[in-house]
């Protein structure tokens, strides 16, 4: 119980410190959810396509279906996104990782902080006019408490994989000196395959298939889908498995690469 209490303790701490800095930058919070327009144009598109199929839809997909998905995005893009790469980056290409790295705690801890602290702040900017804007258009969710549950905890699963591929890929710095390149394949890759720009029930079968197994899905389009209803329980169970397989499989691999880079950076005289 006191393990339990002086952990509680700790990560108090650092989120104090952490939505302290996150407030202090809030110019920045500004730009990130400005950014979130682009799915409510791509929103605007995809309604004037489906009007033009017969029966007003395409794939399943009406006009208040596209509301109700792409008023999703903007929120669960918020509650998911993890934008610690620079920081990291940042630590150790200028060094100050050393610093850290002599504290009791493992970097890890702040980094998770900063990923996850930020996004209160965010909510406030988004929320509402996401809020009034489903009132006002009639988007429908699945708010049961039961599938709230499930939302809740796909929405932590997909912190997990976003924050363990940054952790990972965020490693890379300590060998190469573009890793930045790396992780603007992740972003690409992500925004167009997680369902951010595309809904993935507009891809071809065969392509929603392959991402059924792959981690894009699960950092987005697999929480809306809870939160729109549109599984069944196999659907459910499968994506909670995938989901947290990848997410078992980054928190195994990015302490492995951060423990071989450490040592390399420390050989360095870092």
């Amino acid at each position: 119980m006191s393990r339990i209490t002086h952990w509680l303790r700790v990560y108090g701490a650092l989120f104090r410190a952490s939505f302290g800095v996150s407030v202090t930058y809030r110019a920045q919070l500004v730009i990130w959810v400005l950014s979130g327009i682009l799915p409510l144009i791509m929103m605007t598109v995809w309604i004037t396509v489906a009007q033009d199929q017969p029966g007003g839809q395409i794939n399943g997909f009406d006009q208040t279906a596209f509301i109700s998905y792409y008023l999703a995005v903007t929120i669960v893009r918020r509650l998911t996104g993890v934008w610690i790469i620079w920081d990291i980056d940042e630590d150790i290409r200028q060094g100050t990782l050393s610093a850290k790295l002599l504290r009791p705690l493992h970097p890890t801890h702040n980094y998770l902080t900063m990923a996850v602290t930020d996004k209160p702040v965010e909510l406030l900017f988004i929320l509402p006019p996401v809020a009034l804007a489903a009132w006002l258009t009639g988007a429908q969710y699945n708010f049961s408490p039961q599938n709230m549950l499930l939302f809740g905890v796909a929405i932590i699963g997909a912190v997990g994989i976003e924050f363990g591929v940054t952790m990972a890929i965020g490693a890379l710095a300590f060998w190469i000196t573009q890793m930045m390149s790396v992780m603007e394949v992740w972003f690409f890759s992500r925004a167009f395959f997680s369902g951010w720009i595309i809904p993935i029930a507009m891809f071809p079968d065969f392509l929603q298939d392959i991402l059924l197994f792959l981690p894009y899905r699960y950092v987005l389009s697999f929480p809306i889908e809870l939160l729109l209803g549109r599984l069944n329980s196999a659907d459910i169970g499968l994506g909670f498995v995938v989901q947290w397989g990848w997410v078992a499989f980054l928190f195994l691999l990015f302490p492995k690469l951060w423990r071989r880079g450490v040592s390399k950076y420390s050989a360095v005289g870092a």
